[in-house]
């Protein structure tokens, strides 16, 4: 398993969930609903930048910059959390 999957969807979503699944079982009512729009709001983020990208060539070609990346977001939002 190479590192970059660690980050993927189908790790960080079932992790994403179970903190979210944990958050509620503990009743942290406020700390799960702000859990699930930060994350929602970051991963929009990534969507915006890879769509503008990809659409319509939005980017920074002298940081080649495409877009925020998906894999990096998911895992700086979830593996924190977990060791915690």
């Amino acid at each position: 398993m190479k590192i970059t999957s660690v980050g993927g969807i189908t790790v960080m979503a079932p992790a994403a969930i179970a903190i979210t699944v944990w958050l509620v079982v503990e009743r942290s009512w406020r700390v799960a609903l702000w859990w699930c729009l930060l994350f929602a709001a970051g991963m929009g983020l990534v969507v915006a930048t890879k769509i503008a990208f990809i659409g319509w060539g939005i980017g920074i070609r002298s940081l080649d910059f495409t877009g925020f990346s998906g894999h990096s977001m998911r895992a700086t939002a979830v593996i924190p959390v977990l060791f915690i």
